[in-house]
């Protein structure tokens, strides 16, 4: 079993650096810009320092970026191009791994995009000030330490073991997400879980016939493909390890929103406890993300 794989092919690739379509997209970045919490607008310590705390007492599993003012763990907006997915639903064929079972995706831009080059400077301050806090050894690419930034990548894994799960947190596995069944022994069996920490809030925005924007929710998480420009909502996380292994720092994918108001420029024609922005229900916080997989189980989060 495993996720669908989707890449972007080279006429996506080519497209998206086209005269018309940067035009369009840096339009976009310009309404996007001053919406709250941006990544990009933390890109200094000074800023983080002032906004932030490091919360390494809320999870046994994890040290997560917290407000300062409510606790709560901070999610920080992205946008760009998708240029690859690993979403639900659960595909039969060769099994792997359930911990192998990561939710992602991951973003590109548009040539001099400077908004993306910030928000990847901004992703290495954020590790710098994890690090800084905990005073852990951390494992993280090169691009994130040096805040090089040609591809963003946010993981969030499909299942919880049970013992990492707190009760109150356990939610049913939507049935298009596993349409075969094929977890459901495993979850029966009390071997895993599905938490609210790992269900990724699937959206998308557009006009209606009176041209007024209409937010709609939980929309299947196969709609998404490569080409797409997106909205991401990531948190930051040093996943503790089990060992003496170093943590390894994540951005951890919270929501994903198809805006469509702007699709009209997007190369895709013919493809198949938190505190957020658009008055979204905040999660709870707790011991929610379970032993950290291989290295092999999540891609680096910033590839240079």
């Amino acid at each position: 079993m495993s996720l669908p794989l989707y890449q972007a092919n080279d006429a996506i690739s080519v497209a998206i650096q086209s005269d018309h379509f940067k035009s369009s997209f840096r339009d976009i970045s310009a309404k996007l810009r001053e919406s709250p919490n941006q990544l990009g607008s933390f890109d200094s310590m000074e800023s983080i320092v002032e906004a932030f705390v490091a919360d390494y007492e809320s999870s046994d599993d994890f040290t997560f970026v917290a407000n300062a003012n409510t606790g709560e763990e901070e999610v920080f907006q992205l946008h760009g191009v998708l240029s690859e997915t690993r979403l639900p639903p659960v595909l039969k064929g060769n099994r792997v791994s359930m911990t192998s079972l990561v939710q992602t995706v991951k973003l590109i831009s548009i040539d001099d995009d400077e908004d993306f080059r910030i928000a990847g400077h901004a992703a290495s301050r954020m590790l710098e000030f994890l690090q800084q806090s905990t005073g852990a050894s951390v494992q993280a690419p090169y691009a994130v330490q040096h805040g090089i930034a040609r591809e963003f990548t946010a993981v969030n894994w499909l299942l919880t073991p049970s013992h990492s799960a707190f009760p109150e947190d356990v939610i049913d596995l939507p049935s298009t997400y596993d349409p075969g069944q094929t977890l459901k022994s495993s979850i029966d069996e009390g071997k895993f879980a599905f938490t609210k920490d790992n269900q990724v809030a699937f959206n998308k925005l557009t006009l209606d016939e009176g041209n007024h924007l209409q937010r709609i929710m939980h929309i299947k998480p196969g709609t998404f493909r490569p080409g797409q420009i997106v909205n991401i909502g990531v948190s930051f996380r040093l996943i503790k390890s089990q060992n003496s292994s170093p943590m390894r720092f994540i951005a951890h994918l919270d929501s994903i929103l198809d805006d469509r108001r702007f699709q009209k420029s997007a190369p895709t024609r013919g493809l198949p406890a938190k505190r957020r922005p658009f008055n979204e229900k905040p999660k709870v916080k707790g011991n929610l993300c379970g032993p950290v997989p291989s290295q092999a189980s999540f891609p680096p989060m910033l590839t240079d």
